[in-house]
């Protein structure tokens, strides 16, 4: 199974699917964006996101909901880091098992010529 997460500012709302309710005033300027710690949102999910989340609560092996939410909101930058280094490896990886299957290619052909020959 994949699991595709966005994400979205908070204090955004997404096509009324992400409500975010802050607890204190923000404050923006030019050079920061300084917000609260804490942050309150409430999250509708469909039925197969909601399969999903308890897929991925039981995965990380927490009880709750916000806590996977959570873990996964807190980690995020450290998993799309490894995922795209295991992409690059995974590329490189098909690319040499190519030029190996194009070197056996070669050599079985020179060596049907050879054989034809003798």
């Amino acid at each position: 199974m994949q699991f595709h997460f966005f994400f979205v500012p908070l204090g955004i709302i997404n096509q009324g699917r992400i409500t975010v309710h802050n607890n204190k005033k923000m404050e923006t300027t030019e050079e920061n964006y300084e917000t609260t710690k804490e942050r309150r949102f409430t999250l509708r999910l469909g039925e197969q996101d909601s399969e999903a989340l308890s897929e991925l609560r039981q995965s990380l092996h927490v009880s709750t909901d916000v806590a996977a939410v959570r873990h996964v909101i807190t980690h995020y930058l450290q998993l799309d880091a490894a995922l795209t280094a295991q992409q690059s490896e995974n590329q490189q990886l098909k690319q040499q098992l190519f030029e190996l299957k194009q070197r056996i290619s070669d050599f079985t052909g020179a060596f049907r010529r050879l054989s034809s020959k003798l």
